[in-house]
């Protein structure tokens, strides 16, 4: 279900808008979904979050896609 572009779309606005808990949890799935297009986009993201939580799920979500 997370696979459509749709779904990733909603996964990747919630990721950069939401509540640090659901940004956290946002970046899991686009991780674990490992489309390498969020790579270079997830990196950038990261560059900016100041949540320690958030960090560490962006972080995971990136080697989960360079990875793969």
């Amino acid at each position: 279900a997370f696979h459509t572009p749709e779904a990733q779309a909603v996964l990747w606005t919630v990721a950069k808008k939401a509540e640090p808990n659901e940004r956290g949890a946002a970046l899991t799935q686009l991780g674990k979904i490992g489309d390498p297009a969020f790579l270079s986009p997830l990196i950038s993201l990261l560059e900016k979050e100041t949540d320690p939580e958030v960090r560490s799920a962006g972080e995971h979500a990136i080697q989960l896609i360079e990875s793969r």
